[in-house]
């Protein structure tokens, strides 16, 4: 049943940790795995590729185009934490924060931070393992106290059955911390490796490889599909567009982890690559699709604005408030005021017309903030 082209499960005895024996698996290094083609594994990977690079060509000269990969951005690692985590928490809590429920939203919130950071740290320095511990350190800030963060774990996590004595089956449990250095080593050589291998098919495989590693006490899902996009960005698959990878694993929840477990079980890497190009292709149709939404919502709203405009002051303060609108989609009057260097009074006139027009909604749970609703919507937010 159990195949070892992906590694094998070592069987452990540890009294101090458990009574029972237990298997861990050491995973085959990455860097020795050898991909079998087929043509649907080529079609996807033809289809991937055009779709990636459609959609750098379509942002490459959208104004703006910032303002909808943060929105898109802070979506994606909000569904990062879904898949994860048993966590519920409102989209609005992230644009207008609250103090009562910072700790409720805080691990939301961390990997936004995460995710903004690693890709952020790329401009200035390679892919490296520093760059992935210190993006899971921002991840994890808020159990500082209970567990080891920015560093591989010194413990050993069980996640499937340990008590070989009623199983008697080997079941994943990842390696011991011994082998985690010379784990992530392995997966830091095979990003800075100058091969043949397609790019997207090297990300597949980084992002199984430090699932199985497992090199840290918790985060490891979430630093995964963060490793994903950096490695899409550092390679320059990614520079003006984003993918929201996280919602497909979170519709196909239970296949991501099947085919995740099929490889260290069976081997079936081509399987797994063939997941996550699929992944791929109908993240950058959502994403052509949100940005399709928004530019038709920008026409529309620039039309309402312009017809309102009476003097070359007003068009300056609208057009300027606007692109303040994108940029921030929930904010009150002062904020708006500090924002363009401008009186409140003078904000206060500018909510008013965005109001009037219909651009901007008061929200009824958070008096005096104004939320950019369509804007939200377009990107398929419900707030």
């Amino acid at each position: 049943m159990f195949s070892n082209r992906a590694g094998s499960h070592i069987r452990c005895q540890d009294e101090t940790f458990s009574k029972y024996d237990y298997y861990t698996f050491s995973p085959t290094p990455i860097c020795e795995i050898s991909i079998k083609f087929d043509d649907e594994l080529c079609s996807l990977l033809s289809n991937a590729q055009r779709l990636l690079g459609l959609l750098e060509g379509s942002c490459r000269h959208i104004s703006g185009i910032e303002n909808i990969n943060t929105l898109i951005m802070k979506k994606e690692a909000s569904t990062s934490c879904i898949i994860d985590d048993t966590i519920k928490f409102s989209y609005l809590d992230l644009f207008i924060p609250l103090k009562h429920k910072a700790d409720k939203i805080a691990p939301v919130l961390n990997c936004i931070k995460a995710l903004e950071h690693g890709i952020g740290e790329l401009n200035r320095m390679q892919l490296t393992n520093k760059v992935i511990f210190s993006a899971h350190e921002i991840l994890m800030a808020h159990k500082r106290d209970l567990e080891l963060i920015g560093d591989v774990r010194k413990k050993q996590i069980i996640i499937g059955d340990n008590i070989v004595s009623v199983s008697g089956m080997p079941t994943y449990n990842p390696p011991e911390s011994g082998e985690l250095i010379v784990g992530m080593l392995d997966i830091q050589k095979f990003i800075g490796r100058i091969d043949t291998m397609d790019i997207l098919i090297k990300a597949a495989l980084l992002h199984y490889q430090l699932e199985v590693v497992h090199p840290f006490e918790s985060g490891n899902g979430k630093i995964g599909r963060i490793l994903t996009l950096m490695y899409l960005f550092k390679t320059g698959i990614l520079t003006n567009g984003f993918l929201p990878i996280s919602e497909f694993f979170e519709a196909h929840k239970i296949e991501y982890f099947d085919r995740i477990k099929a490889v260290h079980n069976l081997g079936e890497y081509e399987q797994w690559i063939k997941f996550f190009l699929k992944a791929l292709i109908v993240s950058a149709n959502t994403s052509l699709k949100r940005i399709e939404n928004i530019l038709q919502l920008r026409e529309e709203n620039s039309e309402k604005i312009k017809a309102n405009i009476s003097s070359a002051r007003d068009e300056k303060y609208l057009l300027e408030a606007y692109k303040y609108t994108e940029k921030n989609v929930a904010f009150n009057v002062s904020s708006l005021a500090d924002g363009l260097g401008i009186s409140y009074n003078t904000a206060a006139k500018i909510v008013q017309i965005f109001t009037d027009l219909g651009i901007l909604k008061l929200d009824k749970k958070r008096s005096k903030f104004y939320l950019y609703n369509d804007f939200l919507k377009a990107n398929e937010i419900i707030i």
